[in-house]
């Protein structure tokens, strides 16, 4: 096939692998990755990853790739929190919770971090689809206890304050009830203690 063919079904999946261009032309010779990376036609994102040299990058495409190149895995923690205006500060990392190793990528668009969690407390997460970006993100609940369960030095008020969380929207928005059903998954004392300063804080806000 030639590049112009392969080029229109490539605009459809945005995010492609070598895998992928095999399964559009079963000829297809990995030579021609080069050759396109030469010519400024597409550029690599992680490993076997591709994406079109002119596709156009925003946050929530960002969300989209991190998704896809370590799977499986789901934006959370500062990413997340910055998302639901948690907090007031631009994240430039995309940070995400997975059930792999915990790893770091780094490439022309982004830093992508990844930490690990256990396979058990791999949930509550959900798909957002804004301008064709369809991405996995961890629930304002979950993302918040992801945040907590993992930044062992948040420990009192003062940590919390240092944060400069958005309370008025937490008091809007956050589910008391399922955060605590959560936290029995977690069964962890220092992170119920935790979310019992964060629910002070927001009453006292």
């Amino acid at each position: 096939m030639k590049y112009i063919e392969i080029q229109q079904i490539l605009e459809k999946l945005e995010i492609f692998s070598t895998n992928d261009l095999r399964k559009i032309d079963s000829n297809f010779e990995k030579k021609k990755i080069y050759l396109w990376k030469k010519n400024w036609l597409i550029k690599s994102i992680y490993r076997w990853y591709y994406i079109l040299e002119k596709q156009k990058i925003d946050k929530l495409f960002l969300y989209k790739i991190a998704n896809k190149i370590y799977y499986p895995s789901y934006i959370s923690l500062e990413s997340a929190l910055n998302y639901y205006k948690i907090i007031p500060e631009a994240v430039y990392t995309i940070t995400s919770i997975t059930t792999k190793k915990t790893n770091n990528v780094e490439n022309e668009l982004s830093n992508f971090s990844y930490r690990s969690i256990k396979k058990e407390l791999f949930f509550w997460y959900k798909v957002e689809i804004i301008n064709n970006n369809k991405f996995f993100i961890a629930e304002l609940e979950k993302t918040l206890l992801d945040f907590f369960y993992l930044n062992k030095n948040i420990n009192d008020e003062a940590d919390f304050e240092w944060l400069r969380l958005n309370f008025e929207l937490l008091r809007k928005n956050l589910d008391r009830n399922k955060i605590e059903k959560y936290l029995k998954v977690f069964n962890k004392n220092n992170l119920n203690k935790k979310i019992e300063i964060l629910f002070n804080l927001i009453d006292k806000w």
